[in-house]
């Protein structure tokens, strides 16, 4: 599928009627919602969309709905970001541990990837995706990573911590 030059940064209402999409309130439209047919099909509308278009996929089951946030970070960014709208902190959890992302939103616009007042996300112009996209850092990149530091080292005597120190309760265990 090409990239339609006309679409490129219209609104909602330009880009249905583009699309052949009947709208009764042009001017109320801000947002078109596309349900996806197959979302396990690689389609251009489960990519990546600067525009003002939505697609939306239903499950029964929220492992399938986990495992079709990593096939889509699989294709389209690995370690770039997700969203979630719960209030169940099991399903939050079960996502951030599940997908290869940087940053998992919840009950949120992805729109605070770049950083806001409201969600502790440090501002940015440039998001990093860490070693799953390719990337040597992960998170935001902030003026804290155009920073130049010099380490100063000097000897010092040697704290040398014992297995157990180290290990804590895993050692011991380990010795049972």
């Amino acid at each position: 599928m090409a990239l339609n030059r006309e679409a490129i940064g219209r609104p909602a209402s330009d880009l249905a009627e583009l699309a052949g999409i009947p709208v009764e309130q042009p001017e109320k439209t801000a947002l078109l919602v596309l349900a996806a047919e197959d979302p396990g099909k690689d389609d251009p509308v489960l990519r990546e969309k600067i525009a003002p278009v939505l697609t939306l996929s239903v499950f029964d089951d929220f492992r399938q709905a986990v495992e079709l946030v990593q096939l889509l970070a699989d294709r389209c960014g690995r370690g770039h970001s997700c969203g979630i709208h719960s209030n169940r902190s099991d399903r939050v959890a079960e996502l951030a541990e599940a997908v290869s992302t940087c940053r998992v939103v919840v009950n949120q616009s992805t729109m605070t990837n770049t950083g806001s007042f409201e969600s502790g996300v440090p501002f940015t112009t440039t998001l990093s995706s860490g070693s799953w996209g390719g990337s040597s850092t992960s998170g935001n990149i902030t003026w804290r990573h155009f920073l130049n530091y010099t380490l100063i080292s000097r000897p010092i005597p040697a704290r040398v911590p014992d297995e157990p120190t180290l290990f804590g309760k895993y050692w011991t265990e380990r010795e049972r």
